[in-house]
C-alpha cells in the first residue's frame, strides 16, 4: 500500500533480569538496636539456627531448640527433648531442617561422643539418629552442620575441622538404613587449606563440597581420592564468618555469607549478598550489606565468629532473608511480595519414633 510498510523482525537471546534490589529490613534484635531481649528471650543467646516452612528452629543457650516465628520473631515454644539429648562440650550446638525432619547435634570434643538427634515434626519427642566417639581426627565435631540428599532413603550429614594442621570434611551417610563415614582433606596445591577453629561444610551430592571457615574465604572443591581440592574461592572481604548459601532469583546466581566488616576483628556483622556474575563468582557485583550497620559494634564474646544466614524464595516474585551472629543479634529482610505465614505454637509432645540407631 502507499505509504507503508511492513516486516516480520525474529529477535532471540534472552532477557536479563536487573539485580535485586529494595531489600527492607522487618525486624532486628540485636545489640546494636539495644532491644537484645525485646522478645521474650535473649536473641544473643542463639548460637545456630535453621529456616522451615514458616519457623526458625534455633539453638537456645546450648541447651534447647527454641522455635520463632521467622516473619514476625515471635518464640512459638521449645521442642521437647525427651530423655535423649544429653552430654557432649556443649549439649547442643547445631540444627537443620531436612524433609520437614528436625535434626539437632552437640558439641563433642576429642574423646566424647558425638550424638544427633531427630525430630518427625514439632509435636514429636527426639530420637537418637546417631552417635559416635570416633573423631576421625578432628579435635572438634559439632560446631557447624549441613544436611544434603533425602532424609528417609540417602542422608549426608557434614561436619568440617580443622585440628591446626589439618582441615577435615567428616560426613555420615545413611544410605537406605546402612550407616558410612567419609573423611576428606581440604587442600589448595598440594597444602592444607587452614581454615580456623569455626568451619561449615556445605555437601553437593556427586558435585563437591563448599568449605567456609572463620580464618578462610568460601572455597567450592572436588574431590580426588581422599583430597578435597580448592578451586574457586568467594572474597568476602575479610576472613571471619562461615556462612555460604547460594540461591537463583530471576535467572540470576546470588551468594548471601556472613561476614563481620568492623574495624575491629568479630565486629559489625552482616549478611552481604552479591551476583555470581560468571558461574565461578571471579566476577561478582555487590547488592548490599545487611543491617547496614551491622548487629553490633562490639565482640560480645564471638571470637569463634558463630553465627548464620538463611534464604527462603520461589525465585521470581519474592526473597526472606535472615542473618544471626551469636552474641550479636538476628534480623529478617525481604523483597517482593512475601506469602504470610502463620505457623502454630508448639504443642504438646507425641511419643518419638521407634528408630533405633547405629553407633560407630
Amino acid at each position: 500500500r502507499s505509504g507503508s510498510y511492513s516486516a516480520t523482525v525474529n529477535v532471540s537471546g534472552s532477557a536479563v533480569w536487573p539485580p535485586l534490589s529494595n531489600v527492607n529490613e522487618k525486624w532486628n534484635v540485636s545489640d546494636k538496636r539495644g532491644n537484645i531481649s525485646s522478645k521474650g528471650y535473649d536473641a544473643n543467646k542463639i548460637r545456630n539456627f535453621a529456616y522451615n516452612d514458616g519457623k526458625l528452629y534455633c539453638v537456645y543457650n546450648h541447651s534447647d531448640i527454641l522455635v520463632l516465628n521467622a516473619q514476625t520473631g515471635e518464640s512459638l515454644g521449645t521442642l521437647n527433648l525427651g530423655n535423649v539429648v544429653s552430654g557432649g562440650t556443649l549439649k547442643l550446638c547445631d540444627v537443620k531442617v531436612l524433609d520437614g525432619h528436625i535434626v539437632a547435634c552437640n558439641l563433642a570434643a576429642s574423646g566424647l561422643e558425638l550424638r544427633l538427634y531427630a525430630w518427625d515434626d514439632d509435636q514429636s519427642e527426639p530420637y537418637l539418629l546417631y552417635n559416635t566417639t570416633e573423631m576421625n581426627g578432628a579435635a572438634r565435631i559439632g560446631d557447624c552442620m549441613e544436611l544434603a540428599g533425602n532424609f528417609d532413603s540417602d542422608l549426608y550429614i557434614t561436619f568440617g575441622n580443622d585440628n591446626g594442621g589439618v582441615t577435615r570434611i567428616i560426613q555420615y551417610r545413611r544410605n537406605s538404613g546402612n550407616w558410612s563415614t567419609q573423611v576428606y582433606e581440604v587442600q589448595k596445591d598440594g597444602k592444607q587449606y587452614a581454615t580456623g577453629s569455626t568451619t561449615r561444610v556445605y555437601s553437593q551430592p556427586g558435585n563437591g563440597y563448599w568449605v567456609d571457615g572463620k580464618n578462610s574465604y568460601p572455597a567450592w572443591t572436588t574431590l580426588s581420592g581422599n583430597v578435597a581440592n580448592v578451586g574457586c574461592t568467594v572474597d568476602t572481604g575479610k576472613l571471619m564468618g562461615s556462612s555460604h548459601h547460594e540461591f537463583n532469583f530471576k535467572g540470576r546466581k546470588y551468594a548471601a555469607n556472613l561476614v563481620f566488616s568492623g574495624d575491629a576483628n568479630y565486629t559489625k556483622p552482616q549478611m552481604r549478598i552479591i551476583i555470581d556474575e560468571t558461574g565461578n563468582f571471579s566476577q561478582t557485583t555487590l547488592i548490599g550489606y545487611y543491617p547496614s550497620d551491622g548487629l553490633s559494634d562490639q565482640v560480645c564474646g564471638n571470637t569463634g565468629a558463630f553465627g548464620d544466614c538463611a534464604i527462603n524464595t520461589d525465585g521470581t516474585n519474592f526473597l526472606e532473608a535472615w542473618v544471626l551472629s551469636y552474641g550479636q543479634g538476628i534480623a529478617y529482610y525481604t523483597h517482593g511480595t512475601v506469602p504470610a505465614q502463620n505457623p502454630d505454637p508448639i504443642g504438646p509432645a507425641k511419643p518419638a519414633s521407634a528408630y533405633v540407631p547405629v553407633t560407630a
